[in-house]
């Protein structure tokens, strides 16, 4: 659903006949590599499922992922990455990463960006639609509750410490975010520097 508002105030929709088509008609086409396990599709690098890049605002059609693609992500990861996590657990991640290659906090923190625009907001999916978005992505959701609980599991061998870790940078970051609203470039660098001396 982002990806399809994303693409619209990017001027890019995905048409049909030379018109933009509504989220719901995308949904019900359910042609596009992008709304079919995606995810799995990116993360097994199984070429048979490579897709040539369509026309502007195209539906773009590739070949069906499979359980054994879903397996093929599976052995990607265990094989390939220290470790990977859900979007919502990034700062998480981070955290465990800090504590695995023991960099200093302060390389944590998150700069002051200039806010971007704000999105239109988007409308609530309706139920059928949510099951044909479902229906399309079972070894996507099946990849992310596998690395969900896979992530759990290598948390806890940072416990206690790695909560003790969240709760300050989340803390320290939220001040330091604030302050960058107004402070220059370089008193914001070495608040940072103070403010997460030697964690």
């Amino acid at each position: 659903m982002s990806y399809f508002y994303y693409r619209i105030q990017g001027g890019d929709p995905y048409l049909k006949d030379g018109k933009p088509i509504t989220f719901e008609a995308y949904v019900e086409s359910g042609g596009d590599v992008i709304f079919n396990n995606y995810q799995v599709r990116v993360v097994s690098g199984s070429p048979d499922l490579d897709a040539p890049a369509g026309a502007r605002g195209a539906l773009v059609a590739g070949a069906p992922v499979e359980a054994r693609h879903l397996e093929m992500a599976k052995r990607n990861v265990e094989e390939n990455f220290l470790s990977i996590a859900p979007l919502e657990q990034l700062t998480e991640l981070a955290m465990l990463l800090r504590r695995v290659y023991g960099w200093p906090m302060r390389r944590l923190q998150t700069e002051y960006k200039n806010p971007t625009k704000e999105r239109p907001r988007a409308p609530e999916i309706a139920p059928r639609l949510l099951r044909i978005i479902e229906d399309n992505n079972v070894h996507d959701i099946e990849l992310y509750e596998w690395a969900r609980k896979r992530f759990a599991e290598q948390r806890k061998l940072y416990e206690p410490e790695l909560s003790r870790d969240l709760q300050v940078f989340s803390v320290v970051n939220r001040a330091l975010t604030t302050a960058g609203e107004i402070l220059p470039w370089t008193l914001r660098k070495r608040l940072a520097q103070i403010l997460f001396y030697a964690r």
